[in-house]
């Protein structure tokens, strides 16, 4: 307990330190650069570059803040013996460094250090629990993640051929983009690699509120933001914007019609990833990484709050639990509201500096419809499903479940109190000091869009509520469905892994291993006829060491 108290009130202290080394080179307009050669080869040069400017030391500033109230929220929550909690704040600590090494690195090579750590040690993170459910989700996760990986090690490949791995001093050619799409795609759970992120929740609270708001999810953000001036030179964006807005949209129909609250939440976080890829996409990268910062501070918030009714209603999920809460833990729900309120971006709460700047530029720009239908149904279903879970809270019905652990949280409660302050103080600060030459002159009516849109959503579900669900049971029925979005889930990622299973009973187990017995029988025939066995000590031994030799080599 005192371990993760000094952990967490050192890891805040670097926190303050990268939000002023932020601030000192805004105002200078400066980075720094530091390189360490580790070794030359032929013309190339492993080099160890690490980059501060501006958005790295914010980014990292922010990292650094949600770790250490993640750290400080999990000493009540995770109440486990010595063992276990050595073993999860050491899990901890690893992501937390694999996130600043990808952060601060613009060096392909020192890049794979934290980006294949961030895939290996969420696995990690996700079977926590050591049950059937989270061996599976971690299973997906890491697979899906696996592809991503592939790709960034063939950039790396293919950059040998340049003579160094730094990719901004080179011109993107369309190899190069085509990896570099995948392996944000996957990182970042877009279409068709999103199916790993409501799976993940099987990884504690704490947890998902780090790697699911901050980290995990929006590393591929991050190094698409970091290389978009190379990606704009490829005119590529409208096929990548298409499959961004329909990430948006389709994550916003299926958290209106789960029932699991941590599955509603993380898919708001799939949707607003969609919506900062298609933000990005449209060559708006200062506002992307904005609204990338905000949403890590309300979201993070949102999953400690959620985390905390969940650890009082003795570990239940289901939404349905939830009804009428707020008579109980007046203080948890109105912080969740906040927070809700945030994500849908409702006027001056710190989810609204960045949202409304999004939509007004996105008005004013040019693409096709189709993709400007996507997200604005999708902006409209996130204040469908925010909705949805506020009215939950606030039911006059009563509570139908056991308060089996009803106790008093000091340390969730003020860890949710920091960051609901913190998160209002940094982000207008941050729009304060960045972005004041964003301002746009647009027509009134587009300026009231976010808002037209939020009561849209308000007005949807409000109506959908009143609505007795068997007079709309055909119509539930294919929305639990998603228009057939499980049937091209089953197809795209069960079928593979059954295929994957296949040839490994089938090529591996049988085809191979009945191959390598002939193989050693014919090759003890023949020894054993050469007389190059059981003639004596000496020739037996020297007989015995080819043989291991031979097979060796050929295993």
């Amino acid at each position: 307990m005192n371990k993760m108290l000094m952990m967490s009130t050192l890891i805040m202290l670097t926190s303050m330190f990268f939000l002023l080394m932020s601030m000192y080179m805004m105002m200078l307009n400066s980075f720094i650069i530091i390189e360490w050669s580790i070794m030359n080869f032929n013309s190339n040069n492993m080099n160890m570059i690490i980059i501060m400017d501006n958005k790295s030391t914010i980014f990292m500033a922010t990292v650094s803040l949600i770790t250490a109230m993640m750290i400080l929220y999990s000493t009540e929550y995770m109440k486990m013996d010595n063992f276990s909690m050595n073993k999860f704040t050491l899990l901890t600590l690893m992501f937390y460094c694999s996130m600043m090494i990808l952060i601060s690195s613009p060096n392909m090579l020192s890049v794979i250090i934290g980006w294949d750590g961030l895939g290996l040690i969420s696995y990690c993170l996700i079977i926590f629990y050591n049950s059937k459910k989270a061996f599976n989700a971690g299973m997906l996760t890491i697979m899906i993640n696996r592809i991503g990986d592939i790709a960034l090690i063939m950039i790396i490949c293919y950059m040998v051929n340049l003579g160094s791995w730094n990719l901004n001093i080179y011109k993107m050619n369309m190899y190069l983009l085509v990896l570099m799409v995948i392996m944000a795609f996957t990182k970042s759970a877009q279409l068709p690699f999103s199916s790993w992120l409501p799976a993940a929740m099987m990884a504690p609270t704490p947890v998902s509120a780090l790697v699911h708001s901050s980290t995990l999810v929006t590393a591929g953000i991050y190094i698409m933001i970091k290389y978009s001036k190379l990606i704009y030179n490829m005119n590529i964006s409208s096929p990548l914007l298409m499959i961004s807005s329909m990430t948006m949209m389709f994550a916003g129909i299926m958290a209106i019609t789960e029932m699991d609250m941590k599955k509603i939440v993380a898919l708001s976080t799939l949707s607003q990833l969609g919506f900062m890829m298609s933000i990005m996409l449209m060559g708006y990268e200062k506002l992307a990484f904005l609204h990338l910062i905000i949403h890590a501070m309300f979201k993070s918030l949102m999953f400690f709050a959620v985390g905390s009714l969940i650890h009082q209603l003795n570990n239940s999920q289901d939404i349905r639990d939830f009804k009428g809460i707020s008579s109980m833990f007046p203080l948890k729900s109105l912080i969740l509201t906040f927070s809700i309120l945030a994500l849908c971006g409702f006027p001056f709460l710190c989810g609204f500096y960045s949202k409304d700047l999004i939509l007004e530029f996105m008005f004013n720009n040019q693409f096709n419809s189709l993709i400007m239908m996507n997200l604005i149904l999708g902006t409209i279903l996130t204040t469908v499903y925010s909705m949805r879970m506020i009215t939950s809270i606030y039911s006059l019905e009563s509570m139908k479940f056991n308060l089996m652990n009803f106790h008093l949280s000091i340390s969730m409660n003020m860890v949710m109190m920091i960051m609901m302050t913190l998160s209002i103080v940094m982000s207008l600060l941050y729009l304060k000091l960045n972005y004041l030459e964003l301002k746009t002159i647009i027509p009134l009516n587009y300026k009231i869009m976010p808002i037209k849109m939020m009561l849209v959503g308000i007005i949807i579900q409000l109506s959908l509520t009143k609505i007795k669900y068997m007079k709309i049971n055909m119509y539930m029925y294919m929305a639990t469905n998603m228009m057939l979005m499980n049937n091209f889930y089953s197809n795209s990622y069960n079928l593979p892994m059954k295929m994957v299973s296949k040839y490994n009973n089938k090529i591996e187990k049988m085809i191979m291993d009945s191959l390598l017995n002939k193989f050693v029988m014919i090759l003890y025939f023949y020894t054993k006829k050469l007389n190059l066995l059981f003639m004596s000590p000496n020739n037996m031994l020297t007989s015995m060491i080819i043989f291991m030799v031979i097979l060796i080599m050929i295993i």
